[in-house]
């Protein structure tokens, strides 16, 4: 009597390619779940209203403006690149660099501890010293990139003890329903004070990054909503128009509260 075992070995090896195909797409799915992880969305911010002239590629994220690892900005000439991020302790990291070239420069976000970039096609650039960068062509021109990073306290406007930020601005020492309105003329001077401190914080990135030692006075009205109606500059002249292009996205862009009424704000920056 002769056994016949053709169709069990066939059935075996069908079994076998098959548990190998579903082990390759477990795999394949745990690869690609890992990848995806890995993707940091939460730590670095592109602010797009401070930066000029940007375009962002390779970019994983797609929320808020939010940057990944290998995201990579070209800066046209005269471009101004500004990023934020967020320290363990709520203060803030800015870093902004200033294409001075003639030509697009590529920045790439390769790190997601600081310094974070590598400015790419530069034979030339140097270490970061006292949180500045820059780099130069190889025909000799200099500065061509540069860069700068600083430690922005939160904005302490917000967290004075004696106030408190809803849809308005309310003293926490007044009764309970009066509203913004209600503020005296000696807590709304306190509070344009505050506010004056927390905008030179910002300021001061411009003026390590551009190299500018002289105030500028600037004053401007600011609407009921925050917004900015009027903006002037004084004892501007030999001052960088980078620099005073970099003041203005600061105060443009500032966290305002809400007043009754118009202010005017003069500050000297």
């Amino acid at each position: 009597m002769t056994l016949k075992l053709g169709r069990p070995k066939k059935n075996i090896l069908q079994i076998s390619i098959s548990l190998s195909l579903y082990i390759a797409v477990l795999l394949l799915i745990i690869s690609v779940d890992i990848q995806a992880q890995a993707i940091d969305c939460n730590s670095m911010k592109f602010l797009k209203s401070k930066s000029q002239g940007i375009s962002v590629n390779n970019n994983a994220c797609v929320v808020d403006d939010m940057v990944s690892v290998g995201s990579r900005f070209l800066l046209i000439p005269g471009g101004r690149l500004w990023l934020k991020t967020q320290t363990a302790d709520s203060r803030y990291l800015q870093l902004i660099c200033q294409n001075r070239a003639t030509r697009e420069i590529e920045v790439e976000l390769s790190n997601k501890f600081s310094p974070w970039i590598r400015p790419k096609g530069f034979t030339q650039c140097s270490d970061w010293i006292n949180n500045k960068l820059s780099c130069s062509d190889e025909k000799g021109s200099k500065n061509d990139l540069i860069c700068a990073i600083a430690v922005i306290e939160p904005l302490k406007y917000l967290k004075v003890s004696s106030m408190k930020r809803t849809t308005s601005i309310k003293l926490r020492t007044l009764k309970k329903g009066m509203n913004k309105s209600t503020l005296t003329r000696i807590e709304r001077s306190e509070l344009i004070k505050i506010m004056a401190g927390d905008i030179r914080s910002e300021v001061s990135l411009c003026r390590n990054l551009y190299q500018v030692e002289r105030m500028v006075k600037a004053t401007w009205t600011l609407g009921a909503l925050g917004q900015i109606e009027k903006l002037l500059f004084s004892q501007t002249e030999n001052i960088d128009h980078q620099f005073r292009s970099c003041v203005e996205s600061v105060i443009y862009n500032f966290e305002y509260p809400e007043f009754s009424e118009s202010v005017v704000l003069s500050v000297d920056l």
